[in-house]
């Protein structure tokens, strides 16, 4: 009351016999025209809201666990696709290599 600061809080809250909501309590000062100091506080119920929260962060973190498998997956695929084509690119020099070779070999019998 002295410093008029307002104060917001998220509370669990628990009737008898209910399933615990959770709460969000917002407490401020009001001066009057006379300058009386009055406290005026809001209760919100935000249940719902928080279980949505909660809700999001696990379908969140299951996606970021999904990215990272099927990325991993790709680099995988990309790391065999890499070799593959370096075992091809290779053996295509060699078949230039041998073809000039056979040339070679093919000029001299006719001479």
């Amino acid at each position: 009351m002295t410093t008029g600061i307002e104060n917001i809080n998220e509370e669990t809250l628990t009737l008898k016999g209910k399933e615990k909501q959770i709460i969000s309590t917002k407490k401020t000062r009001f001066i009057d025209a006379s300058g009386h100091k009055y406290l005026i506080g809001i209760i919100r119920d935000i249940t719902t809201r928080k279980k949505a929260e909660i809700e999001l962060e696990h379908y969140r973190t299951k996606l970021e666990d999904l990215i990272k498998i099927r990325t991993d997956e790709v680099n995988l695929k990309n790391e065999e696709l890499q070799r593959m084509n370096k075992l091809f690119v290779g053996r295509e020099l060699r078949m230039k290599e041998l073809k000039t070779i056979i040339k070679e070999m093919q000029s001299k019998n006719e001479n």
